[in-house]
């Protein structure tokens, strides 16, 4: 948790993730964690529950053998993945040149067969080149065959100019499309690499985040647990929250609860302290709930 001078949002979540990368590209795939819940929302919650992390930092150094490094590093990991993850989507996003080109000119390929057929069954030119068409879908198939029926048209262009509707200018158009939807194509594989990249980190920055967070939150808990509002100070990711949770309430007064609260409940996963924690849950006795202390901004 930083205490230094403040610096744009943007430039410090860049600055996060330059700082961390080095450590969370050392993290080997079979550690990976999947990404199980909306990043933007999980950053967030950290973020604004830094201020009560930071009340708690002096008692959480008192700990035996508790890695106070991390519990310091939550902020970073968490710029660091809400760039990750922007990063991604940056890339992600499929070209929408190489989708408007593919369509555009797959809808006039149909045309240009159809005339260049027609030219065909009127013994104007000889269709054998035909035979070598593939058809579509695909822009490799679209584009090359476009440029076979353009060619074809240029090379019996002196025998056809007065018996197509198609125009030399068309053909020239035709040409350059089929060309540049070669080349788009053809870079489709170097996107797919840069996806796979960024994809491959955001899943990194999100592993070390949910490790840290999961720390800190045994931290929280170990030292709230006595007043019972862990939660409020530091809440499970895997919680819908925005309701208000219910009290548990005992039939009898000492009964033991028969499950933990919806809060450590919903979405435990194993490994985790949720999971933990409702592993114990049988062993608990139910102590009146602390006032619902969730921020209203959710």
């Amino acid at each position: 948790m930083s205490t230094s001078e403040p610096v744009a949002p943007r430039i410090r979540f860049r600055h996060a993730l330059a700082s961390v990368r080095p450590e969370i590209e050392r993290i080997p795939d079979g550690e990976l964690v999947q990404i199980n819940l909306d990043i933007p929302t999980a950053v967030m919650t950290a973020i604004q529950q830094l201020p009560r992390l930071r009340e708690l930092r002096s008692r959480v150094c008192e700990l035996p053998r508790f890695d106070v490094e991390t519990f310091d590093k939550l902020e970073e990991y968490a710029l660091a993945l809400g760039q990750a993850h922007a990063q991604y989507q940056a890339t992600f996003a499929p070209p929408k040149l190489r989708r408007d080109l593919y369509f555009a000119l797959r809808e006039r390929r149909a045309l240009l067969v159809s005339d260049v057929r027609a030219l065909v069954s009127r013994k104007v030119i000889d269709g054998a080149s035909l035979k070598q068409l593939k058809g579509p879908p695909g822009h490799k198939n679209v584009a090359f065959d476009v440029m076979l029926l353009c060619a074809l048209l240029r090379k019996h262009w002196a025998v056809v100019e007065n018996r197509t509707a198609i125009s030399f200018q068309e053909v020239q158009e035709l040409e350059a499309l089929a060309q540049r939807l070669t080349v788009v194509a053809a870079e489709r594989k170097h996107v797919d690499r840069v996806v796979g990249a960024a994809a491959r980190l955001r899943t990194q920055a999100f592993t070390r985040f949910v490790s840290a967070y999961d720390h800190a939150r045994r931290a929280v808990i170990f030292l709230r647990w006595v007043e019972g509002d862990a939660e409020a100070i530091l809440p499970s990711l895997y919680v819908k929250r925005g309701k208000k949770r219910r009290r548990a309430a005992p039939e009898k007064p000492g009964a033991v609860a028969r499950d933990i609260p919806p809060t450590q409940r919903a979405g435990s996963i194993p490994g985790t302290v949720d999971a933990q924690l409702a592993g114990r849950a049988r062993e608990v006795r139910v102590e009146p709930a602390p006032p619902d202390e969730l921020d209203p901004f959710y």
